[in-house]
């Protein structure tokens, strides 16, 4: 029942049982909104201690890496230790000892430990000079080709993204200075121009980069983050696009 049914509902009873009905039903509302404050304030608690606890664990994981920690457990390498003492991956054993090694544990716990990894790894792919902390405190960072981050707000994914864009930019000059061959200006301008009409289509965590090919041959066209479900959008936005320049191709030959 909707909401304006629930009150025609009340309107059409006997004034007395209409004023106790709505006060029934304020009385109702003031108590679920008591308990959903409740439950975000634990939600809220729960995931700064599971940030502590994390840290607590890079700090631990940390010392036991030291060789005479290793040879003391009689373990012949870090990987061993966290695979048969800690019950851990090394992979994540790795990443909890980077977030320790670079953040405080206010800067830490600031963050879930997804997008901390990732502004460590921006850090390291980008050209600004700054910490991960400080980095997450930006709310524009300009990468390559004209693209703009927001730290700050972007999830972590999207931050591991944009260092994974990054190096394979980088990783791209340096094969076409080895091979002579890189993305022209025309090619990433249709690459943004293709992920700008995504977004606008609904499709926001698309992401489109132009890669340079070998000597003599065009760049491909690498397209990240579309849905199965809409490639009906990544059509539409490619034919709107193609026809958008067919029409400035075409009135360049008529002037």
């Amino acid at each position: 029942m909707s909401q304006r049914s629930k009150k025609d509902g009340i309107s059409k009873l006997p004034p007395a049982l209409a004023k106790r009905a709505r006060s029934a039903a304020q009385h109702k509302l003031a108590r679920l909104r008591a308990r959903a404050r409740e439950l975000v304030d634990l939600v809220a608690r729960r995931r700064r201690a599971i940030s502590e606890a994390y840290y607590d664990m890079g700090e631990a994981l940390r010392e036991l890496k030291q060789k005479e920690m290793l040879a003391a457990m009689g373990r012949a390498s870090f990987t061993e230790l966290c695979e048969k003492d800690c019950r851990i991956s090394p992979t994540v054993a790795d990443g909890l000892i980077q977030i320790v090694s670079t953040m405080t544990r206010d800067q830490a716990i600031g963050v879930d430990r997804s997008k901390a990894l990732a502004l460590i790894d921006l850090s390291r792919a980008t050209d600004v000079r700054d910490t991960p902390a400080g980095l997450g405190r930006r709310s524009r960072v300009q990468l390559a080709d004209g693209e703009v981050l927001d730290p700050r707000h972007a999830s972590g994914r999207a931050i591991a993204g944009a260092a994974r864009r990054l190096r394979q930019r980088r990783a791209a000059k340096q094969r076409g200075a080895r091979h002579g061959r890189t993305t022209t200006a025309a090619e990433r301008a249709l690459a943004r121009q293709i992920e700008r009409r995504l977004h606008r289509l609904g499709v926001r965590a698309a992401k489109v980069m132009a890669l340079a090919t070998r000597p003599g041959r065009t760049s491909d066209l690498r397209i990240e983050h579309v849905p199965c479900d809409r490639v009906d959008a990544l059509a539409r936005a490619i034919a709107e696009i193609s026809r958008a320049n067919e029409a400035r191709a075409k009135r360049s030959r008529t002037e």
